[in-house]
């Protein structure tokens, strides 16, 4: 005949302070590293770190983004991304890429390697989706203004989705770039722009 064990109240005690530890440990897993970075809007120190400095430009990856010897975070070099400026993409994690890319990202490191800029960032909006830092960049020793630069070379366009002092200079730019038929106006294909350029132009 088998024995049956009657629990003692040791044992009692014991299962009733586990079951409530096991109620108040937290149940949530830290984010795992391959989730992207989520949107950072406001200044984060990045106003007083990078604003009206210069710094030596050290990679150009395309029309609109580039490298900076500025260690941000874990990273020897903060990514910058022009603030009010879009252009085509370069072929990249297995996407094509769309036409004249390659003609922007060629025209930005002609002009940007080898060459130091000054930044200007807006304290509302420092960061987009990726972490990059957002900003108008200023070629030195002229001073002149990237982002002016590629719009009236007809190499890229506005983005007005959020809002900065350069809008209507850059819209201005864009515009007459259009109309000219200059850069990528005289042949780049609506259907490729992205929808929410698309539907600016329509309106």
């Amino acid at each position: 005949m088998t024995e049956t064990l009657q629990p003692t109240w040791r044992d009692l005690v014991v299962a009733v302070i586990g079951a409530v530890l096991g109620i108040l440990a937290p149940t949530t897993q830290p984010p795992s590293p391959l989730t992207p970075p989520a949107p950072v809007g406001g200044d984060c120190g990045d106003v007083s770190r990078y604003d009206g400095h210069t710094y030596p430009v050290s990679r150009v990856l395309d029309g609109d983004t580039l490298d900076i010897l500025a260690v941000d975070r874990d990273r020897p070099t903060t990514r910058v991304r022009l603030l009010g400026i879009d252009a085509p993409e370069i072929p990249h994690r297995n996407k094509p890429g769309m036409p004249f890319g390659g003609d922007a990202a060629t025209w930005a490191r002609d002009h940007l390697a080898g060459h130091s800029v000054t930044l200007r960032v807006i304290p509302a909006r420092t960061r987009g989706v990726f972490g990059r830092l957002l900003a108008y960049v200023a070629i030195e020793p002229a001073g002149d203004d990237f982002g002016t630069e590629i719009l009236q070379a007809g190499l890229a366009w506005t983005d007005p989705r959020w809002p900065h002092s350069k809008l209507a200079e850059y819209q201005q730019l864009e515009d007459r770039a259009r109309k000219g038929k200059t850069g990528l106006w005289a042949s780049f294909p609506v259907a490729a722009l992205p929808k929410w350029k698309r539907q600016q132009l329509e309106n």
